[in-house]
């Protein structure tokens, strides 16, 4: 099914669309690979807390980091007050 799929995408117009694509945007691949091995990582991480903290902690830690990540975007990269 995979070879099936990639000859589909192949014969198709889409990797002249991709090349044309990153072609004007180069700096989009280095924040791809970026971003996939940041998400790795943190899928690493959160796995490695609940196996050494259990579930219930590695949920109230992904908690705080997403609260503490919304804070740092709102207020300091965003610059909006705390009413």
């Amino acid at each position: 099914a995979a070879f099936q799929s990639f000859l589909v995408f192949v014969s198709s117009d889409e990797p002249q669309h991709a090349y044309t694509f990153f072609s004007a945007n180069p700096t989009l691949l280095a924040k791809m690979f970026c971003s996939e091995i940041f998400g790795y990582a943190s899928i690493s991480m959160v796995v490695r807390l609940v196996a050494h903290y259990g579930a219930t902690n590695a949920e109230v830690a992904k908690t705080a980091r997403k609260g503490v990540v919304l804070f740092f975007s709102l207020v300091v990269i965003e610059g909006k007050a705390i009413k």
